[in-house]
């Protein structure tokens, strides 16, 4: 049962859209310092408290992601957006402006942003900030944040280091030398199963991993990799299946209404039917007809027969319809 779920998961056309941001958010929470010192490069600073992305605007913003730590004694907000693809129609660097001045103007606070991107050829235009250039001295606007191309970056190190809120991007990075896209993608798997982590917490990453790695990797490939053993305990497993089981759901509802209603209109049809020929041919055994009639499933043909009903000089006409129509 749990591996038909596992193939559920990995077709992409059910899942919902915002897959990519729960596998990467989900790390970066559970281990926020991970992923902090990959982008700041040091360990030197401390993690006070992941705050609320959501910003108030004529209509509402949401961040990818916005921490505070201490950095140099200091406490600095971090603002992250995980991009798979280009910013459109929006452009990334008119969409981090925005941020950046809502989120000072409700802290106060000095803020670093980032922008991540995980595959190729996204982000290789990006011009790592909003220069806004006007002729009029003291009207210049620049918000600058910091472009990073996970594809570009070397992952043998970040495997080595092993730091959990990391190991599901390391195979979206480039491999050592001598190894393929695949092995890497094994490699990397391996290496979380070793984490000294609960069982839920390494099924999660390797959700995460998986899901990643389907962007570089057929669904059997990945199955291959992750296996039903490695996700069976994995929230994110669980929370990117309930939108899927509950529109299946919901459809299979609405497909049952609509079936509801239409054998409730062809029942209706008889019923019409046989009433018009038990009037108009009350000496006959038009009963006869009933069975006939129920299992006709077009309700056209059976306005049709009803119209005929009412028109035809005889039964035998009625019955000669019938023959005509195949029935």
């Amino acid at each position: 049962m749990m591996k038909n779920n596992v193939q559920t998961l990995f077709d992409w056309e059910r899942l919902p859209a915002n897959r990519y941001d729960v596998a990467a958010k989900q790390s970066t929470r559970a281990y926020p310092n991970d992923m902090l010192r990959l982008i700041l490069g040091t360990s030197d600073f401390e993690f006070v408290a992941h705050l609320d992305t959501e910003l108030p605007a004529v209509d509402v913003r949401q961040m990818d992601s916005l921490t505070k730590i201490r950095l140099e004694g200091e406490l600095t907000l971090i603002h992250r957006e995980y991009q798979l693809h280009d910013s459109y129609p929006i452009p990334i660097e008119r969409r981090v402006a925005g941020y950046r001045g809502r989120c000072h103007e409700g802290s106060g606070l000095p803020i670093r942003s980032y922008v991540i991107y995980f595959q190729p050829p996204a982000g290789r235009r990006d011009p790592g900030g909003y220069f806004q250039n006007v002729n009029v001295p003291g009207q210049r606007f620049i918000s600058e944040y910091e472009v990073i191309r996970l594809y570009e970056w070397e992952g043998g190190p970040v495997l080595a280091a092993a730091l959990p809120g990391l190991m599901p991007f390391v195979p979206l990075m480039q491999p050592p030398a001598g190894v393929d896209s695949v092995a890497w993608l094994r490699q990397c798997a391996a290496t979380t199963r070793q984490l000294p982590l609960d069982t839920a917490s390494i099924d999660n990453l390797l959700m995460s991993t998986g899901i990643f790695g389907n962007l570089l990797h057929a669904p059997t490939t990945v199955f291959s990799i992750i296996s039903e053993e490695d996700v069976r305990h994995s929230s994110i497993f669980q929370y990117l299946m309930q939108k899927p089981m509950e529109e299946a759901l919901q459809e299979g509802i609405q497909q049952g209404i609509q079936q509801g209603m239409e054998l409730g209109e062809r029942k209706n049809a008889v019923d019409a039917l046989m009433d018009v020929l038990e009037t108009r041919f009350e000496n006959s055994d038009v009963q006869l007809l009933k069975p006939t009639f129920e299992s006709i499933t077009d309700l056209q043909r059976l306005k049709h027969l009803h119209h005929t009903a009412l028109r035809a000089p005889t039964l035998d006409a009625v019955l000669r319809t019938l023959v005509k129509n195949g029935a």
